[in-house]
């Protein structure tokens, strides 16, 4: 059995996340209070009671989704000491980093507030979001995207391949409007709103990466343990380089989670195992691969 463990990233998130854990464990307590110190307020009673128009915004949904996730792996470590591979979903990369070696938990953390400081920046400089668009065919939905950025002169695309059922498109609030009307002309019937307060993986992105990065400079990365794969490649990698400029890429660039996780299987990975909020990611895998197991812990 090869185990690739997967983590998810921001729309994972649910008032009560991770409770369980922050209950029967004494080291899932200390890392919600080490994020507690340098967050400057109560995640724990955030998680646990919300309210959700408070966990749903950026800049707390994302370093709460990553501390919930490392408190229950603290727990959960050891039943899984040999991964194969790991990869994480958008801001779940950083919790498969950190779960590979790349960087400590509170450097982690640094880099998630960061990025979720920005991109929330941007959500208030330019309102947008993001949207699944459900059972159509990827070329279509690259068409309606392309036919209403030329429309409306604001920026729509791809997002998040994540399976055959399922594709995030990213952009403009007007954007997304103007997409849900022309839907039916490009044969889309079902697209679903994202809980996500920014427009995540589009253009509109591109003007916070030269400060991610600097910030990213300032942390002192160490070589993987265990292969990633990432979401602008959909491939493995211990290259330290290769994932530094991954991260940053990450904020404009297509997650490639379908092609990930075949890409994963012809690897020989065989045994799913998604740690973390919600279990989103064991459902892409299911629809993607077959003669796998999955197996789903959320708490």
């Amino acid at each position: 059995m090869s185990i690739v463990l997967l983590f998810p990233g921001q729309g994972s998130q649910y008032v009560g996340m991770g409770l369980k854990y922050y209950r029967a464990s004494e080291e899932a307590r200390v890392l919600y209070q080490q994020a507690e110190f340098e967050l400057g307020y109560a995640l724990a009673q955030l998680c646990s009671g919300g309210p959700d128009e408070q966990l749903n915004k950026t800049e707390f949904t994302q370093p709460a989704i990553f501390v919930v996730t490392l408190a229950m792996w603290s727990v959960l470590k050891h039943k899984y000491p040999s991964p194969a591979f790991v990869m994480g979903h958008s801001l779940g990369e950083f919790a498969a980093l950190f779960v590979a070696g790349v960087f400590d938990f509170l450097d982690g953390l640094h880099l998630v507030m960061h990025r979720a400081r920005l991109m929330a920046k941007v959500g208030r400089c330019v309102a947008g979001g993001m949207v699944a668009v459900l059972g159509t065919p990827l070329a279509s939905i690259r068409a309606l995207c392309e036919d209403v950025a030329c429309r409306v002169g604001e920026p729509l695309g791809i997002a998040s391949d994540n399976s055959p059922k399922q594709v995030v498109i990213s952009g403009t609030e007007s954007a997304l409007t103007m997409a849900q009307q022309l839907a039916p002309e490009y044969g889309i019937r079902r697209m679903q709103r994202l809980p996500v307060s920014v427009a995540a993986h589009c253009s509109l992105m591109r003007e916070v990466r030269t400060e991610f990065a600097q910030i990213l400079a300032g942390i002192t990365l160490h070589n993987p343990k265990i292969p990633v794969i990432l979401n602008t490649t959909a491939r493995p990698t211990q290259d330290l380089d290769l994932i530094r400029s991954a991260l940053v890429d990450q904020l404009t660039s297509l997650v490639r989670w379908r092609e990930s996780l075949l890409n994963v299987a012809l690897l020989g990975g065989d045994h799913f195992v998604e740690v973390g909020p919600g279990t989103v990611l064991s459902g892409l895998v299911k629809h993607t691969l077959s003669h796998v197991s999955i197996e789903a812990v959320d708490g």
